[in-house]
């Protein structure tokens, strides 16, 4: 049977520290995706294509919010697939962004309020757990309605033991199992996670009052899982949102065309 290779899709999300990938076939993301820092994606990318059972990729749609490495990524991705990719920008998204500097609204983060409002026909706030923590709120009508930015996880916890001198070892992040760390590792854990959560908690009941309305809450990013585990603040938990934005946007293209 031959297969039809538009229906194959490689959706690609650069962000600031790893460059995420996954398979597209028709609508759904049929193959495990990969993360990897840019010096690792090459031999990561070749991996994933693998498990496309001998297809090849019909389009390759690109987010990124790393201008300066769109050149390398774009040689990798047309050496692996004979593809020129397509980087996505804010007029593929076609949806109205009510900000004062549309232009300056990351990809990621308009492709996040494109595929919200996919899953929901309620307000949304899209909080995206990446190297930054944002927050974004889509209206019913599927407007992006502006956010909030602050520092992620990963960035904060570097912060402690780059400039507090008996902090200076690393540890890995993992939820706490209690708020009172018995030791300094424990209590930089529950400091880093449980206060981190609490941020989101807080800035979500903000937000909520702000718009004045009960969207429903979703949580992505790759931090997602350490901060899922310590609140019931979200309603949905999908990692590849910003994926199946890519995937929306192409589609809308390939119905235009």
């Amino acid at each position: 049977m031959k297969k039809n290779k538009s229906k194959i899709l490689l959706a690609v999300d650069m962000g600031n520290t790893a460059v995420t990938a996954g398979i597209f076939r028709g609508r759904t993301l049929v193959e495990d995706r990969i993360s990897a820092d840019i010096k690792n994606f090459r031999k990561e990318l070749a991996r994933l294509l693998k498990t496309v059972n001998g297809a090849k990729a019909g389009a390759v749609y690109v987010s990124s919010v790393v201008p300066c490495r769109d050149i390398l990524l774009a040689g990798i991705l047309r050496k692996a697939t004979g593809l020129n990719p397509h980087f996505i920008k804010l007029k593929d998204a076609g949806i109205p962004v009510l900000c004062d500097r549309p232009f300056e609204v990351g990809t990621d983060r308009i492709l996040n309020a494109v595929a919200a409002h996919r899953l929901s026909t309620r307000e949304a706030i899209v909080v995206d757990c990446g190297t930054a923590t944002t927050f974004d709120a889509v209206s019913r009508k599927g407007e992006y309605l502006g956010g909030a930015i602050t520092a992620g996880i990963g960035i904060s916890s570097e912060a402690l033991w780059t400039r507090c001198a008996k902090l200076r070892r690393r540890f890995s992040l993992k939820t706490p199992g209690r708020i009172l760390g018995r030791n300094t590792v424990d209590a930089m854990r529950s400091g880093i996670i449980n206060g981190h959560t609490s941020m989101i908690e807080g800035m979500v009941a903000r937000l909520k009052k702000e718009l004045r309305s009960d969207p429903v809450v979703i949580g992505t990013g790759g931090y997602i899982s350490l901060v899922a585990r310590s609140t019931k603040i979200f309603d949905i938990i999908d990692p590849d949102l910003t994926l199946k934005g890519i995937w929306l946007v192409w589609q809308k293209k390939q119905v235009k065309s």
